[in-house]
């Protein structure tokens, strides 16, 4: 059983050898007939031998091909975790539109959460109870942050034809606080550009949407596939953020 989800962001060769074997003449001569019947069994042993090669080569071939394709949990496209230091979750966006706008090739870039203010700071009254009645009011949790400020954070997809402007502006919305978001993006922009250097593929892709998948209808354990991944690249911009004073950047 399977239902879609919201979006986020070695080879082995084998030889193969093939044996000739050589038939040595008796030294005492043999009748014609007998000569003739093994010239007959050598002749069809000659046109069976490549079929055999034939057959052990396409043996070859779907072993090297199992090895290649793997089907298991370990393959990320099949069973893809977040890897909370190498992915960034993405919230409250629709993802036509932000497809549309990178085949348009628009420059997009990643927005945090609303930075949490100080005490001693003006806030809102609703703001202010809210901080006040947390253990610690300088990091409260980031779901519920998020819907305080009209962010839904559920990873589901939104319901189509929203008409909230941030649905459609250049930014993308994340469910990271201004900090841990600008450390996460200069981490993989640093990974992907060193990847580009040393191999020269690109690792960095924006998924759209995820396939959630069981094994059976009895199993409990949840994989999720990603369905459209979209090459992308973040680069450094210019200047800070006006609201958090963080580093921005693009995709």
């Amino acid at each position: 059983m399977a239902k879609r989800r919201n979006f986020s962001a070695q080879s082995q060769t084998q030889r193969t050898s093939s044996h000739t074997q050589t038939v040595g003449a008796p030294s005492n001569r043999r009748p014609d007939n007998m000569a003739d019947e093994s010239s007959c069994d050598q002749n069809s042993e000659d046109r069976d031998e490549p079929r055999h090669d034939q057959a052990s080569t396409v043996l070859t071939l779907e072993q090297i091909r199992q090895r290649l394709l793997d089907l298991s949990r370990r393959n990320t496209l099949l069973n893809y975790r977040h890897p909370p230091k190498r992915s960034i979750r993405v919230i409250d966006e629709m993802p036509d539109q932000l497809f549309r706008g990178l085949l348009a090739e628009r420059k997009f870039f990643f927005e945090p959460l609303p930075r949490v203010p100080r005490i001693e700071e003006q806030m809102p009254a609703e703001v202010r109870t809210f901080l006040e009645e947390l253990r610690d009011p300088r990091r409260p949790p980031p779901r519920e942050w998020a819907k305080l400020h009209d962010i839904e954070p559920n990873f589901e997809l939104p319901t189509p034809g929203s008409d909230k402007h941030r649905h459609q502006d250049y930014s993308i919305q994340s469910i990271l606080y201004p900090v841990e978001l600008e450390t996460r993006l200069r981490s993989m922009a640093q990974l992907a550009r060193t990847a580009i250097e040393e191999s020269g593929a690109n690792i960095l892709y924006l998924a759209f949407g995820f396939l959630e998948w069981r094994e059976s209808e009895d199993s409990d354990q949840v994989s999720l596939a990603p369905l459209v991944l979209v090459p992308v690249s973040l680069k450094k911009s210019r200047g800070l953020n006006r609201e958090t004073r963080r580093e921005r950047f693009t995709l």
